[in-house]
């Protein structure tokens, strides 16, 4: 889409630049890219500590002395060589964006995808291409004496012809990011808006962290502000580390902001649970049941509240762990993953429950003649044992069995 000026843009970074990436940059990836490509990555990789304010592509141009269609046709070398993801929202009067960099992929990883090695072989040929590979021959020795290079010498391919033999694209794609989750939805724009670098260190804002974040703020149905003061007090500064169970254990705790919507399905799932206790607060442990299925099952909001109210309904209102665990088993290895699969698959497991009681009152019609006779005469014969005493006789005995025990004791 068309930037405009006045659109707001912010970044977002995976892990940081070491002298090896930024050489894997300059040597391998500047030949294939347009004139400003890696100052646009660079600036805003610098950037990257600024996050939680947003500044104008208009900004940016002007830092890169650039104007804002050329930033653009810059943006897009970057984004097909998979070094920005680029994301949108649309509002009025402008657009927000969010530039997510990937780092550089290492000189062994570079030259493992094939359109990126023919493309580097075409671009500055044979004789140039092992001068930078003995660059980076130097600069691994640096850092591993004692050791042995074994690799296999690097093959060169001429020409891209080649390119279309067993390339996949999927090969140039890196690891789905946590913005694009779609079981996660938090509002991270307002988080980072109102959370500072002395709150949230800029060095704990990475995939892990963010990502833990937004799982547990859908599943306990909590708001920016709330993780904001929650994320604060499991951060150690001293150690520069998020202690992520102090920080699971504080949202467990926490009561569910969002408590209403239209669709029941689409509540945050402790609030779904809460409704379904006529308001009575979640226990600490049926939250963190919950936030197994978010986290660790990735299922989205309305699938876990379908299987909640499925096993509440088969298992006398009660959240059991471990049979909690056997279904999202098998929910997921049916591929459950919307609200349809979900209801599907309860429809067909109340078809198979009801089936296997009509199989058990089946077998019970179908006992065989001689057992059914046996039986008879058995209930029979209890019955005329028991017209062997009086009323009478049998309280009497009762009696004497009372006074033995009596005496047993004494």
């Amino acid at each position: 889409m068309r930037y405009e000026p006045k659109d707001q843009f912010c970044v977002l970074a995976t892990g940081f630049l070491s002298e090896e990436k930024i050489k894997s940059l300059m040597l391998l990836y500047q030949p294939l890219l347009l004139q400003n490509s890696v100052n646009l990555y660079m600036t805003l990789y610098a950037q990257r500590t600024n996050n939680a304010k947003y500044s104008t592509l208009e900004h940016l141009a002007k830092l890169l002395n650039v104007t804002v269609p050329q930033l653009e046709k810059t943006m897009l070398k970057l984004q097909e060589f998979q070094l920005i993801k680029c994301y949108v929202k649309i509002e009025k009067p402008y657009s927000y964006y969010v530039f997510h960099l990937n780092a550089p992929l290492s000189f062994d990883d570079f030259f493992k995808v094939k359109i990126f090695r023919n493309l580097y072989m075409k671009t500055i040929g044979e004789k140039d291409a092992a001068v930078v590979s003995e660059q980076f021959e130097r600069l691994r020795s640096l850092n591993m004496n004692g050791y042995v290079d074994i690799t296999a010498p690097l093959v060169h391919s001429v020409g891209v012809e080649s390119v279309s033999d067993d390339f996949v694209i999927e090969d140039l794609r890196p690891k789905k990011s946590f913005l694009e989750n779609d079981c996660i939805h938090f509002d991270y724009e307002t988080f980072f808006a109102s959370t500072s670098a002395l709150v949230f260190p800029i060095e704990l804002r990475n995939e892990e962290n963010l990502a833990l974040i937004g799982h547990l703020a859908t599943v306990n149905g909590l708001s920016p502000d709330t993780m904001r003061l929650l994320v604060k007090d499991s951060i150690s500064l001293a150690t520069m580390t998020l202690d992520s169970e102090k920080l699971k254990q504080k949202c467990a705790q926490k009561s569910p902001d969002i408590v209403e919507a239209q669709d029941p399905y689409a509540l945050p799932p402790k609030a779904f649970l809460q409704s379904k206790q006529n308001g009575k607060r979640v226990s600490e442990s049926d939250a963190r049941i919950l936030e197994s299925l978010q986290v660790e099952g990735h299922f989205s909001n309305e699938v876990i509240n379908i299987m909640i109210e499925y096993i509440l309904e088969v298992s006398e209102n009660r959240l059991i762990k471990k049979f909690v665990d056997m279904v999202a088993g098998e929910w997921a290895r049916d591929g459950i993953a919307s609200r349809e699969d979900a209801l599907k698959e309860i429809a067909i497991s109340k078809k198979k429950n009801q089936a296997y009681k009509n199989t058990k009152q089946v077998r019970k019609q179908e006992l065989p003649e001689y057992y059914l006779k046996m039986k008879k005469q058995e209930d029979s014969s209890n019955k005329e044992v028991s017209k062997q005493f009086t009323k009478e006789e049998e309280d009497d005995l009762r009696r004497q069995i009372q006074e033995m025990n009596q005496r047993m004791k004494g």
